[in-house]
């Protein structure tokens, strides 16, 4: 029953967090933060790159940066999630 409910969860469209930014790569489109929990996703408090769906969302973000952020997929059928929004908080 509780890998159903996860597995509901994790089929969401999108799922948001929080985190600090450890580096960014414009020409990649890549991000790497230290995120806190994202219960949702059942994962933990953790470093991780993402890929970013457009580079204008990196614009005035830099390290050090306390962000907010939503993850989407931009394919339903991939396990990737990509950060579709993102904003110092």
């Amino acid at each position: 029953m509780a890998d159903m409910e996860m597995q509901k969860e994790t089929e969401q469209a999108s799922h948001q967090g929080t985190g600090k930014v450890v580096s960014v790569d414009r020409a990649k489109l890549r991000i790497k933060l230290a995120h806190e929990p994202i219960k949702s996703l059942g994962w933990s408090a953790i470093l991780m790159d993402f890929s970013v769906v457009k580079a204008s969302l990196l614009d005035g973000i830099k390290a050090g940066d306390a962000v907010r952020f939503e993850l989407g997929k931009t394919k339903p059928e991939e396990l990737v999630w990509v950060i579709v929004k993102i904003e110092r908080r």
